[in-house]
C-alpha cells in the first residue's frame, strides 16, 4: 500500500560573487559574508549546479508528520525509474527504434 510523503530535495545552487581577498579562503568567507543568500534564493537569481546532497522525506498521515528519513542520493539513484514508479523492467532493451523518414 502507498503511503503518501514530503520530500524535501537539498539542491546545491551556483552565486557567484565578486571580491577581492589576499587569499582563496578569505575571499570565499568574504563572499559568505555579504552575501545575502535568503533574497537571492527567493528572487531566483542563481543557477541551479545539477547536484543534490541529500533528501529529506517525511512520512504523513492524517496531515502530520509520522516519521522523517534522511536519505543519500547514492541509495536514491540505485533504482531505475521503473523501480521508482514500482513498474516492471524489460527484460531487454529493443536493439533500435525505427522511425518516419
Amino acid at each position: 500500500m502507498d503511503r503518501s510523503y514530503v520530500v524535501h530535495i537539498y539542491a546545491v545552487v551556483r552565486v557567484p560573487v565578486w571580491v577581492h581577498a589576499s587569499s582563496p579562503t578569505k575571499a570565499a568567507r568574504k563572499a559568505e559574508l555579504v552575501t545575502d543568500l535568503y533574497k537571492l534564493l527567493s528572487s531566483g537569481e542563481v543557477e541551479y549546479s545539477e547536484q543534490i546532497t541529500g533528501f529529506l522525506v517525511d512520512e504523513i498521515e492524517d496531515g502530520k508528520v509520522l516519521r522523517s528519513f534522511d536519505i543519500s542520493p547514492d541509495d536514491v539513484y540505485t533504482l531505475t525509474p521503473y523501480e521508482a514508479y514500482d513498474l516492471p523492467v524489460p527484460d531487454s532493451w529493443p536493439e533500435k527504434v525505427e522511425t518516419a523518414s
